[in-house]
């Protein structure tokens, strides 16, 4: 070892020898620290400036760089969707599908039988919307008459966030169950957790 370092502190108007490990923890600094700012240390006492050349020779000529610029211009512009005016791109909620069409979607052969099914199934559900459409009207004949629609949202789990610990922690859960009139446009909801009741027909039934 070439060179020793000897470390001092200021003790009223004098100074104080003291060990690199009572320095390490006094200042909070690891050991790498204190002898990058012991190498780098100026007269000033003021580490030294950056003496890494910033510098880079480009490996492309300006006119490979022209000619790059050239190209993207010449690309069509399209407007982002978010600028649009007339913007179709907005969240549309997912709508619970029956077992029938899930099962359609995903089998590839399907047989003439099962063809025949379901298409006397999406018959079948044309005509319950017409229905739906048409029992929405009948407030406007009716002012007696209330037309509703009632679902039992996803469980929600509780707490809920974005949290590493709220994953492997144990969830509460909360049911809500919401009924919207079409006449009027008012929704209600009701909810409780599993510690009241379960989401059977009779917590249905009671609300």
């Amino acid at each position: 070892r070439h060179i020793t370092y000897e470390y001092y502190i200021n003790e009223g108007e004098g100074r104080r020898q003291v060990c690199q490990k009572f320095i390490l923890n006094t200042l909070d600094v690891t050991q790498k620290f204190l002898l990058y700012y012991t190498l780098t240390n100026s007269k000033e006492g003021m580490a030294q400036t950056e003496k890494r050349t910033r510098h880079y020779a480009s490996k492309y000529s300006e006119a490979a760089k022209n000619y790059v610029r050239e190209f993207i211009n010449k690309l069509p512009v399209t407007p982002s969707h978010y600028a649009r005016k007339d913007s179709s791109r907005f969240h549309i909620p997912k709508k619970d599908k029956c077992i029938v069409c899930v099962k359609a979607e995903n089998q590839k052969d399907i047989t003439e039988e099962e063809q025949e099914k379901l298409k006397d199934h999406i018959l079948e559900k044309k005509a319950s919307y017409r229905r739906f459409a048409a029992h929405q009207k009948l407030h406007s004949l009716n002012n007696d008459t209330v037309t509703s629609s009632f679902d039992l949202q996803k469980v929600l789990n509780t707490p809920h966030g974005e949290s590493m610990l709220l994953y492997y922690s144990r969830k509460y859960a909360v049911y809500n169950f919401t009924i919207y009139e079409s006449s009027t446009q008012d929704g209600y909801c009701f909810t409780w957790g599993e510690s009241d009741g379960k989401k059977g027909s009779d917590e249905i039934a009671t609300c």
